[in-house]
């Protein structure tokens, strides 16, 4: 995850405000963003950001074999970016991780398309209030397939 930051980033020296970018490297301050309802929503701290990471990939591989692949991508992605490991990109880096859990069960990618974002931002907020159901259901319908037409 780190090198897909790295990947991200390269050839950007600062984000907005002037911030340098550290290519791969952790957040080291607290963040938080509005959400679509405006409110703020802060994520791990800077501090806890390493450990919060290993549990996500022991989460992974103990859970990798037992769900259904569009199941496990979709709840790995909630659950990175709730995370928000990175000062900026964390969106991005998580949905090349699900793309890649995809990908490598046989599935193409899905792709949140712009005129779906709200959705995707609303159902990442039902996620963080313990309804993970709403995101599951909204990667599956990004995905060219779905759970009855491919047997894995």
């Amino acid at each position: 995850m780190k090198e897909l930051h790295a990947m991200l980033f390269s050839g950007i020296k600062t984000l907005v405000g002037g911030v340098p970018v550290v290519h791969g490297a952790y957040k080291i301050k607290d963040n938080h963003v509005l959400t679509a309802n405006s409110q703020s929503h802060h994520y791990i701290p800077a501090t806890q950001v390493p450990v919060e990471m290993e549990k996500l990939i022991t989460w992974y591989n103990d859970n990798k074999q037992i769900l259904h692949p569009i199941k496990l991508s979709a709840l790995f992605h909630h659950r990175f970016v709730a995370i928000h490991p990175f000062p900026d990109g964390n969106g991005r880096v998580g949905r090349l991780c699900m793309n890649y859990i995809l990908m490598k069960k046989g599935y193409p990618p899905a792709i949140i398309r712009k005129e779906n974002r709200w959705d995707y931002y609303t159902a990442l907020e039902e996620a963080d209030n313990n309804k993970p159901e709403s995101f599951v259901h909204s990667s599956k319908k990004e995905q060219p397939w779905t759970f009855a037409t491919r047997a894995s």
